[in-house]
């Protein structure tokens, strides 16, 4: 469960807190480009278990979890809101390889790309109908 911003100084003390907020940050701007954790802790200034500490303290998930959460929203909004062609969003969101894209998808939203794709669409058409 997120923490407010007016009670994360709180939870995590403003130390953790800071380091929290950078991490966020960080995830925001770099998702694409998929960082490990060891890298993400390194460009932080922090060990990976300083990371995953704050991060499961703070949200309840490691930061692993925090950054593919980051992905397939990402992913989920170009499929719904773009004409682009799935592996052009896998190769956008920072996948080398459609498959590698597909499995990731499936595991996380629980179905693949293309049903996602679809199930969104008729979701659409049959709001419009109603309205």
């Amino acid at each position: 469960r997120l923490k407010t911003l007016d009670t994360l100084d709180r939870h995590l003390g403003t130390t953790q807190a800071s380091e929290f907020r950078r991490f966020r940050e960080f995830v925001e701007r770099n998702f694409r480009a998929q960082p490990t954790v060891r890298e993400t802790a390194k460009a932080l200034g922090i060990t990976p278990d300083r990371l995953h500490a704050i991060t499961s303290k703070a949200v309840g998930k490691g930061p692993l979890a925090i950054q593919h959460e980051r992905i397939l929203l990402e992913c989920k909004r170009e499929l719904i809101y773009t004409r682009k062609r799935i592996s052009e969003i896998a190769f956008d969101c920072g996948f080398s390889d459609l498959a590698h894209f597909s499995r990731f998808f499936a595991r996380q939203a629980g179905c693949s790309p293309r049903a996602f794709r679809r199930l969104h669409a008729e979701t659409e058409a049959v709001s419009r109908a109603e309205g």
